[in-house]
């Protein structure tokens, strides 16, 4: 498994070797590629999971639509980035 992961280091140190900062973008596509094969998707991805994961973020987004969310408001929550990113880390952390 080492040697595996260190190609796999490898590959993407050279997709991204000598690429100035604002065009990091363009070669995540490529990177994501390498991290996320189909192998990894299929392992880890199982039906039931995603099926665990999209109610646990419906019944989220629907709670915070109804009664807000660590009470602010959801309009609240949509204008104020620090309580957003929060609410998704604690999503995140159900899912």
């Amino acid at each position: 498994m080492g040697t595996s992961k260190r190609r796999l280091n490898d590959k993407i140190k050279t997709l991204l070797r000598n690429q100035p900062l604002t065009d990091l973008s363009k070669n995540a596509p490529e990177v994501t590629r390498e991290i996320l094969t189909n192998r990894v998707l299929e392992r880890s991805l199982n039906e039931t999971v995603l099926f665990k994961s999209f109610d646990v973020v419906s019944n989220a987004f629907i709670t915070a639509k109804a009664s807000g969310y660590n009470g602010k408001t959801l309009k609240e929550l949509k204008e104020d980035e620090i309580s957003r990113e929060e609410f998704f880390g604690t999503v995140k952390n159900f899912v």
